[in-house]
């Protein structure tokens, strides 16, 4: 297990001995140390090569219709470092939502706008990386209003088995059967 599963662990049993010596149960509390735990990271991120596969994969997952919106969500993903929850907030002309706000002056650079509602809770403007910048520009301006990005539903096709019975089939083989043997039964 790992040193933070076993210090999680650890720290629920330390709370029940606690429980114990408060209640007379137990004379004292032993002295337990935490497990050193170094930062791990849970993941990695992609590579540029397994985002082009990904990007490169995407109409078969999906679905061809749907394909570009995906793509364009992935991309937006890639460049700006959002988790899921934060891409499906970006709003091109929401004020209470993740918002791009692009400068007035040529020397200034557009930022992104991340409200209050957000998981730390305060409210911050942060230079809004290049790679983002360029890909939302690319959006033409009429279209840029409502959520950044809105991927469309996937595509998919349901194959049943060649034995699959519809619910109805079914239905009809039950009432067939329970005329057939009902008088039987008695």
């Amino acid at each position: 297990r790992s040193p933070n599963t076993v210090n999680s662990m650890l720290g629920a049993v330390m709370a029940f001995v606690r429980y114990c010596h408060a209640h007379d149960w137990i004379e004292r509390v032993p002295q337990l140390q935490k497990l050193d735990v170094d930062d791990v990271m849970k993941g990695r991120p992609i590579t540029v090569e397994e985002f082009e596969r990904m990007l490169k994969a995407t109409p078969q997952v999906v679905g061809s219709g749907s394909a570009e919106s995906w793509k364009f969500t992935l991309r937006v993903l890639w460049g700006s470092g959002f988790r899921i929850g934060d891409v499906m907030d970006f709003c091109w002309d929401d004020d209470r939502h993740i918002h791009p706000v692009w400068p007035k002056c040529q020397e200034e650079h557009p930022t992104l706008v991340v409200p209050s509602t957000q998981k730390n809770g305060e409210h911050q403007e942060i230079p809004m990386l290049p790679e983002l910048r360029i890909l939302l520009e690319s959006v033409p301006e009429g279209d840029r209003t409502g959520w950044i990005v809105n991927p469309r539903p996937l595509e998919y096709e349901l194959r049943m088995p060649e034995n699959w019975k519809s619910p109805g089939t079914v239905c009809r083989s039950v009432k067939r059967l329970t005329k057939e043997h009902v008088s039987r039964v008695i």
